[in-house]
């Protein structure tokens, strides 16, 4: 149990009276709700402080970004995650960034900014996606709701990064080191039903993020992206025919966004599992 006048656990500096007591059952609301399997709460700064001492170009962000966020950031570890981090929302009133570890590494830089350029996203209007009651009940987790919407939007952040100097070829090619080991162990085509709505989806964000570091420097082939047409070209074939219609409408304001995530979920006939808010 802390006391009130001790320095609170979150490693604010400040007395724990002063800091996170309004935030006291926060952690266990998080575990019990299934938002994440542990959540134990840092100060901002100290999640943060190797980046803004070391990162130059999440120092720019941070410093010209940050303060358009308007609802509090909560940031917290769950050491189990599966990815290095992720956002999340409680009912309206606070944005939650969830770790891996704290102080977040170098090496994490740009999924900071990217997480933290999520938030501005979502508070600028632009869609959210969730699954139906009927959807969970025939085993569609909110998984299946969350990689839809990042197959635009994760693209979208990323090209609000690319002025503050973030390489976007590295983080490409992170990602993809880390995907094919995945993909060599996963399943191959012809896919089915959700295997193959998630994995059209993996491409069209793929696709995207692709071509949009080619606008920080060409590359006219790349290693991955030829392997995955090589292994899934019915998934690539059906994923592109998408892609060509995102990039006739575009997707750069919540009511594009919301049109063409509205036409996958169409596309698929999930209008009874997936809803765009």
């Amino acid at each position: 149990m802390v006391e009130l006048n001790q320095s609170c656990p979150c490693k604010s500096g400040s007395k724990y009276r002063d800091c996170c007591l309004p935030l006291k059952g926060l952690p266990e609301f998080l575990v019990t709700s299934g938002m994440c399997n542990e959540f134990t709460i840092y100060a901002e700064r100290y999640t943060l402080n190797t980046l803004l001492k070391k990162s130059k170009e999440f120092k720019a962000y941070f410093i010209s970004e940050r303060s358009k966020i308007a609802k509090p950031v909560i940031w917290g570890v769950d050491p189990t995650l599966s990815a290095s981090m992720r956002t999340g929302e409680i009912q309206g009133l606070l944005n939650l960034i969830i770790v891996k570890k704290s102080p977040i590494s170098l090496d994490d830089a740009f999924d900071a900014a990217h997480e933290l350029r999520h938030l501005f996203l979502a508070q600028q209007g632009f869609p959210k996606a969730s699954i139906t009651d009927l959807g969970l009940k025939i085993e569609f987790d909110t998984t299946f709701a969350t990689i839809l919407l990042n197959s635009i939007m994760d693209p979208l952040v990323n090209s609000g990064l690319t002025q503050f100097g973030f390489d976007l070829w590295s983080y490409f090619d992170k990602a993809s080191r880390e995907q094919r080991i995945v993909k060599e162990r996963g399943l191959k085509e012809p896919l089915q039903n959700k295997d193959r709505y998630l994995e059209v989806l993996f491409y069209i964000q793929k696709a995207l993020d692709f071509e949009l570091a080619n606008t920080q420097s060409s590359r006219l082939s790349d290693d991955f992206m030829d392997w995955y047409k090589m292994m899934y070209p019915n998934t690539v074939r059906e994923a592109t025919e998408i892609i060509n219609e995102i990039e006739s409408l575009g997707f750069d304001t919540p009511d594009k966004a919301r049109l063409i995530l509205t036409k996958i979920v169409n596309q698929f006939n999930l209008n009874n599992i997936i809803i765009i808010s």
